[in-house]
């Protein structure tokens, strides 16, 4: 069974990527304003079709984040209730 822990690394993880990923769109979009003479066109059609590959790696990250914290709080919700469980049987 995965724990709270590794689940939160995964969301660690994630954000990164996500992150990363941004930075690499932004990175397209100061190559676009540079961009000039007959070629533009051409060279912006590639970099409009990156950009949206990224966006769309980015929603799909997004909707992983959501899944992987929905999880990451069911685990510590379990994880904290066995504790809770343990604690008063011990205490009897």
């Amino acid at each position: 069974m995965v724990t709270s822990e590794e689940l939160q690394r995964e969301l660690d993880s994630i954000r990164r990527e996500i992150d990363e990923l941004r930075e690499h769109a932004l990175d397209i979009e100061a190559v676009l304003s540079e961009i000039h003479g007959r070629l533009r066109w051409l060279r912006a059609a590639n970099a409009r079709l990156l950009k949206r590959s990224i966006d769309a790696r980015i929603q799909s990250l997004k909707l992983r984040y959501n899944i992987v914290h929905n999880c990451y709080l069911a685990v510590k919700g379990d994880e904290e209730r066995k504790l809770l469980k343990s604690r008063s049987g011990s205490a009897l």
